[in-house]
């Protein structure tokens, strides 16, 4: 340090902190916990080489509020002052680029409206991701056939041949086979998730 004057390095010396405060984070979430990567999981059991493990595409959403003043008792020691209205809601998505703005005056519609949304585009995101992991997924069954995998809605005591998974494939009816972990990301705010459940209760 520089001091300008010998008059503040003694006032510098005088006031010094002895404390050191260390700050330490968890390296791990500890309250939202990511689903694994299930691609990662199959290439690993399986010993399928030159695969790319990363889902491409994900959609992300951020909530704004407005304080609404209230008097309301909470227990008996606390009293909440304001409440979170959610009023707009951004969501964005990497495979179509689109951004989207939602406002309602009324938080369940504004909800509504959103997951709407998010549901169609996520059906064209499974699409994607059936189209690129198809060949994960062929090597998986021709080494280990189907008979004993969860596809919703199929027989599982007959073993399938690749023409029946192929025509599957095509119709994007595979997709339940991943247990893709969710495409949906969360916006910066841990109290994104308050406002949601807040209006789901």
């Amino acid at each position: 340090m520089v001091f300008v004057s010998a008059e503040r390095v003694k006032n510098h010396k005088k006031n010094q902190c002895e404390l050191v405060n260390i700050e330490s984070f968890p390296a791990e979430p500890t309250i939202y916990k990511p689903a694994q990567n299930a691609i990662r999981s199959l290439i690993t059991k399986y010993s399928i080489k030159n695969a790319d493990q990363y889902i491409d595409h994900f959609i992300v959403y951020d909530f704004e509020a407005i304080l609404k003043p209230t008097a309301t008792q909470h227990g008996e020691n606390t009293v909440f002052t304001n409440e979170h209205i959610p009023v707009s809601v951004s969501v964005a998505d990497s495979l179509t680029e689109e951004v989207r703005c939602f406002v309602n005056d009324d938080p369940k519609m504004l909800l509504t409206d959103i997951f709407k949304y998010i549901g169609d585009v996520s059906v064209k995101m499974q699409q994607y991701n059936v189209n690129k992991y198809k060949s994960i997924l062929q090597k998986i069954i021709n080494a280990h056939g189907l008979t004993g995998m969860e596809i919703r809605g199929v027989n599982l005591a007959k073993t399938y041949k690749m023409f029946d998974v192929e025509g599957w494939i095509e119709q994007g009816k595979y997709a339940s086979l991943f247990g893709f972990h969710s495409t949906l990301g969360f916006g910066k705010q841990r109290s994104d998730y308050g406002k949601l459940k807040q209006q789901l209760d």
